[in-house]
């Protein structure tokens, strides 16, 4: 009986774990190869309702350079990592830590310029 019981609050801990966490990811962008321009992971709440995300930028070796979390994100914003210059480091691939796959769009932006919205040569990639 207490086997039992033990078994059950084991799992009634951990499912909700299993239940919040997704992660989207985009496919890798050849960052090594570019020297100009920047990369910038932005994620979106298709949602309806509030809530936390984690945008991670990791370059060509899978180390991270940057990392941004956000705890309650309104359905429609989005919430974008700091543009990283490629002719410093070598942004690769998104990394987006969130609570249902099916609530959230991810996309790497790779842009001439720091802002992905003014009009330059843009390149999106999207995250499965």
């Amino acid at each position: 009986m207490y086997r039992a019981a033990a078994v059950v609050t084991v799992l009634l801990s951990v499912a909700p774990s299993l239940v919040s966490a997704a992660t989207l990811v985009t496919p890798p962008f050849s960052g090594d190869q570019v020297n100009a321009g920047f990369a910038t992971c932005v994620v979106a709440n298709l949602g309806t309702q509030s809530a936390g995300v984690t945008v991670i930028t990791h370059d060509t070796g899978g180390n991270t350079l940057d990392t941004q979390t956000s705890s309650s994100v309104q359905p429609g914003a989005t919430v974008s990592g700091l543009p990283i210059d490629f002719a410093t480091y070598s942004p690769s691939w998104c990394e987006f830590q969130v609570g249902s796959r099916k609530a959230w769009r991810g996309s790497m932006f790779v842009s001439k310029t720091m802002s992905a919205n003014d009009g330059t040569q843009t390149v999106v990639i999207p995250a499965q």
